[in-house]
């Protein structure tokens, strides 16, 4: 398929920084939503935060989209419970950790779209 054999575009760290932060702001905005209708959402606003902002990183026309995705998943589980004994505050800590974990997660996907390009002083003609 094309799409298999296609490389799309490398995205910077900003980018993915961005992207992570809409996501996390959408997760914000509807967890507010929820609690304003009268449900506790709470304990999960961390988490809901997080996952988020790791889905809002993903985009098809990426290169190594997938791979990508994927290991900026492991990284923002493995922040997140790496972080747990120090960062473990309730709701503060959580976002916190939340928030880590979604920084995190970016920058690895910025660095797998990256992977396997040329240089810029490689790729100027002298």
């Amino acid at each position: 398929m094309v799409s298999d054999v296609a490389t799309g575009a490398a995205v910077s760290g900003w980018v993915t920084l961005r992207r992570a932060a809409v996501g996390a702001g959408l997760a914000i905005a509807a967890c507010v939503l929820v609690g304003m209708l009268g449900h506790p959402a709470g304990d999960f606003f961390g988490v809901t935060v997080l996952i988020w902002s790791v889905v809002a990183l993903y985009s098809g026309d990426d290169r190594h989209a997938r791979t990508a995705c994927a290991a900026a998943v492991v990284t923002a589980a493995l922040v997140w419970l790496g972080t747990t004994p120090i960062l473990d505050a309730g709701l503060p800590g959580n976002v916190a950790r939340a928030l880590a974990g979604a920084l995190a997660a970016s920058q690895a996907y910025a660095l797998i779209t990256h992977a396997g390009r040329p240089a810029r002083s490689e790729t100027q003609v002298r």
